[in-house]
């Protein structure tokens, strides 16, 4: 009785936890509601069941996901966490397979960055990023310290800069004030 009630538990919990996988890999972060965000994120904790989830639970497609639809994806669950396909799970095929999963997302979050970054580069769109064109990408802090716009960081320029930190870093109180500013503007421009 145990050993199935440890397995019934599994299979719900690792069911959930599919859910936030799958629900996190519906839209970037910053492109979901913050309601529908990660732990932590949205005022929640967890996952929601909705979205491409229930969608993919919805096998027949009729909008209505029935408790047949529910345990056929438990049971793709619990196939896909089996790693020895001995029809038991363990602690160990558990933690690997929430290890596999963070391996698969972090690697979908990579190619994503890397397509961003070949996307803001490739000014051609030839699908490649030339010398010439990494060497024409923007360079905002040279341009911030360049204060007179010569195209040229001067001795006198550095040291003004070297002030300036000094002189935030001397202001410490002032800081909280300065974040609550940037968080306000970011949340304006998100509307």
């Amino acid at each position: 009785m145990k050993k199935a009630t440890l397995i019934t538990s599994a299979i719900i919990g690792t069911t959930l936890f599919g859910a936030g996988f799958a629900i996190a890999q519906d839209a970037p972060e910053q492109e979901r509601p913050r309601h529908e965000r990660g732990f932590g994120k949205g005022g929640h904790h967890g996952p929601r069941l909705d979205g491409a989830r229930l969608q993919d639970m919805d096998t027949d497609g009729d909008g209505n996901i029935t408790k047949a639809e529910l345990e056929a994806k438990e049971r793709e669950q619990f196939g896909e966490m089996d790693l020895n396909g001995d029809g038991q799970l363990t602690a160990t095929e558990m933690s690997e397979f929430r290890e596999m999963k963070r391996e698969e997302m972090r690697l979908q979050r990579e190619a994503r960055r890397q397509e961003a970054m070949l996307e803001r580069f490739d000014s051609n769109s030839d699908g490649v990023v030339s010398a010439e064109e990494f060497a024409a990408k923007p360079n905002p802090m040279f341009d911030r310290l360049d204060t007179d716009g010569d195209g040229v960081i001067t001795a006198e320029e550095r040291e003004d800069m070297k002030q300036k930190f000094a002189e935030r870093r001397g202001k410490r109180g002032e800081r909280g004030e300065r974040w609550k500013e940037r968080a306000e503007r970011w949340k304006s421009r998100q509307q």
